[in-house]
């Protein structure tokens, strides 16, 4: 029985839905997220924390890459900045949150101490 609850599709809010929907779906994902963090997402970068704070309509990722800014070859903060746009502005749930105005930033540290924070922009 518990196999067939942990199967069972999950409804995802849409556009139409208020924020109180998001905060109510994503809220306990992030909490499970959290407590399984750090990711190792793709080599050098790892997920260190992810939140979701209701209040500000803000969700947070802070990540860690394992090698200098100059170290990351034909990377600058502009190709970051784009893919952190992509990974959120085409995604169903993400986009449709960040186009009614929640704010999604990524704090990203390098290895040597560099720090880049971005938010998105659909």
């Amino acid at each position: 029985m518990i196999a067939a609850l942990a199967e069972a599709p999950v409804a995802v809010p849409g556009p139409a839905a208020s924020d109180a929907e998001y905060c109510a779906f994503l809220r306990p994902r992030f909490a499970g997220l959290s407590e399984s963090l750090p990711w190792a997402v793709a080599a050098p970068t790892r997920i260190d924390a992810v939140a979701i704070d209701c209040a500000l309509r803000t969700v947070s990722y802070d990540k860690f890459v394992a090698a200098t800014l100059a170290d990351t070859g034909p990377w600058s903060r502009e190709d970051i900045q784009l893919g952190w746009n992509e990974f959120v502005c085409d995604k169903d749930l993400y986009g449709d949150m960040a186009r009614r105005g929640w704010r999604f930033t990524q704090k990203v540290t390098f290895q040597s101490g560099e720090r880049v924070t971005q938010d998105v922009n659909c």
